[in-house]
């Protein structure tokens, strides 16, 4: 698991974290990502989970996954918006 992982690195940085959890996942490894930063987490990740206030608000593929819907749902801004539903 890895909990907001580029938190105050240097880009350069942050590329490399991204590169080395792309690798990871491409070698069959599970990765648990906690990230707020939608763009970073949609570019490594398989699936996208958005918890808000400890629930499941959208659960989705990330290759489906829209980066200003996802900060959306994650920081509230259209609370009359349905996020996407989560998959079973």
């Amino acid at each position: 698991m890895l909990d907001e992982p580029s938190a105050g690195l240097a880009p350069v940085i942050v590329a490399e974290v991204l590169a080395t959890v792309s690798r990871l996942r491409a070698s069959g490894l599970a990765i648990v990502l906690v990230e707020q930063l939608a763009d970073q987490a949609l570019s490594v990740a398989d699936d996208v989970v958005v918890l808000e206030h400890g629930r499941v608000a959208a659960n989705t593929v990330a290759a489906d996954g829209d980066v200003g819907a996802l900060r959306e749902i994650y920081f509230g801004r259209d609370r009359g918006a349905q996020p996407t539903p989560a998959r079973g």
